[in-house]
């Protein structure tokens, strides 16, 4: 019998963070619907990111077959390093929501990360995170935006700027940000759900992760910066996110849905960060262009000062100055002829090492030394370096729990550091996501990992589903994900772009 599937997204929820709030009494909703159904651990992607782990979920492939590594594609072009900001129409598999339309099956999906710009389904679309800002055609179909104000007056699809403003902000302003926000989502959920009989439902709150990014010592016991006051304070979010959630779960079993929770990944505490490019450029091997220092290097620094970055934005009035500012800095800085490797990343645990020299010697020692790397106490701070397939020398750069790569351009302080409270990201992701099946499900069923879970959507609606044989299924390397915008025109795209990239820099991703 085909069985409806209402699915709730909570992004970056943790057992770490969930198991304490439920033993304080905050969470007694999510408490019954352990208890009721089945629970466990759900493997995030290899890097657990958002947008690699959301987009497994859509396809039902893993990372490195849909080749989504983070919010940007990394290539090389004519010889040299680009990036790309990633969009819906990066995705190298058709996803289970035009597999469901095809289907017949009505469908709604509510701020699913990387779903902008948004496409054609049988039924309603909001796009989620990133949108480039909320004056963006972000509904599907499109019409339906006007009804969303009138459903949800002051809707806000998008969180630009925030990051910068919490600096400032005093725990319970935080809170109360984001718990707003998470309100908006729950509402307009509450309300489609009433509206018609949905085949699939989905729902997806960011507002967990950004709080655990920002207030993670807040939750963390371990945290050297964690005080009980602070966890009382935070625990107040939880419980708004407990009676939402619950409100949402008892709409959808009064309508016949079976319902699961789930997370993208996980969360732990953030001990170091791990400025590999300035290790390089210490040692050689990553070199600068002579003009690089004084004209570049000097821009980048004013936009890591994020406050300052909202009023000198105003001043970059070509979309091409500010493209090359914000999305194209590292690859314009660097000396390639003078360059031996260099490292990009998309701000986890994850890095990918371009070895740019054919001499074997030189390249084992770049590695060897990288494997060696300690933190002050002597402990080790990578994991394992393996090799990619594909185009170019590449390596994967796997760090130790806790430590989070940033490939920056280097800026000549010291290669690693330690993140400061409420200041940076202390909270970062980690692959132990979260799954809660109800009662309706068969627990031999339950996904290990967050690309298994769409065949068990598929198989409750009775539609067959294999990911490396879906219809319209791209192939090829990174290389194809880098015309992301090609259904745009080039001064839309731009502006896009930049839009996307501030707000994504804003909240501490780029």
């Amino acid at each position: 019998m085909m069985r409806k599937v209402l699915v709730i997204g909570i992004d970056g929820a943790s057992w770490d963070v969930l198991n304490p709030m439920i033993q304080s009494g905050c969470m007694p909703r999510l408490q019954h619907a352990v208890q009721k159904g089945f629970s466990g651990t759900l493997l995030s992607t290899e890097p657990p990111i958002t947008p690699t782990a959301w987009t497994s979920f859509q396809t039902g492939l893993p990372a490195h077959e849909h080749n989504v590594l983070g919010f940007r594609s990394f290539f090389m072009e004519n010889g040299r390093f680009r990036s790309s900001i990633l969009f819906s129409s990066s995705m190298r598999s058709r996803h289970i929501w035009r597999i469901l339309s095809d289907h017949g099956r009505r469908v709604c999906i509510l701020n699913l990360p990387l779903t902008y710009p948004p496409f054609p389904v049988n039924g309603i679309l909001v796009s989620g995170f990133p949108v480039p800002s909320g004056d963006a055609e972000y509904t599907f179909p499109p019409e339906f935006k006007k009804e969303l104000y009138d459903i949800v007056p002051g809707f806000k699809v998008m969180q630009s700027g925030i990051g910068a403003d919490q600096k400032e902000m005093q725990i319970e302003e935080i809170v109360d940000r984001w718990s707003a926000m998470m309100f908006q989502k729950a509402r307009l959920a509450i309300h489609l759900l009433r509206r018609e009989p949905w085949d699939v439902f989905m729902v997806h709150i960011q507002e967990s992760d950004l709080i655990q990014h920002y207030l993670w010592p807040c939750m963390d016991p371990s945290d050297p910066a964690h005080r009980i006051e602070d966890f009382v304070r935070v625990a107040a979010f939880y419980s708004r996110l407990d009676r939402l959630a619950g409100e949402i779960i008892d709409e959808g079993n009064s309508r016949g849905f079976s319902v699961m929770l789930l997370s993208d990944h996980g969360f732990q505490r953030c001990r170091h960060i791990v400025k590999i490019n300035n290790w390089l450029h210490r040692k050689g091997c990553l070199v600068l262009r002579k003009d690089a220092k004084r004209m570049v290097v000097s821009t980048i620094k004013r936009i890591m000062d994020l406050p300052a970055l909202h009023k000198w934005k105003s001043t970059m009035k070509h979309s091409a100055v500010k493209a090359a500012a914000t999305n194209q800095y590292l690859g314009s800085v660097i000396d390639y002829e003078k360059t031996v490797a260099f490292v990009e990343t998309n701000a986890t645990h994850v890095a990918f090492l371009h070895l740019l020299t054919a001499d074997s010697l030189v390249c084992n020692r770049i590695i060897d030394e990288i494997k060696a790397l300690t933190d002050p106490g002597g402990a080790g701070l990578v994991r394992t370096v393996s090799e990619l397939e594909g185009p170019g020398n590449r390596r994967k750069i796997v760090f130790a729990d806790g430590v989070a790569a940033a490939g920056i351009v280097p800026d000549g302080k010291p290669w690693l550091e330690t993140p400061i409270p409420f200041k940076q990201h202390v909270g970062m992701h980690h692959r132990s996501g979260v799954i809660i099946l109800d009662d309706t499900f068969e627990p031999s069923r339950m996904p290990l990992e967050i690309f298994e879970v769409p065949a068990l959507i598929m198989s409750r609606q009775r539609i067959p589903f294999d990911p490396l044989k879906s219809d319209g299924r791209m192939t090829g390397s990174l290389e194809k994900t880098k015309g992301a915008f090609a259904s745009f025109g080039s001064s839309d795209a731009d502006k896009e772009r930049g839009e996307v990239e501030e707000q994504l820099r804003g909240l501490g991703y780029l």
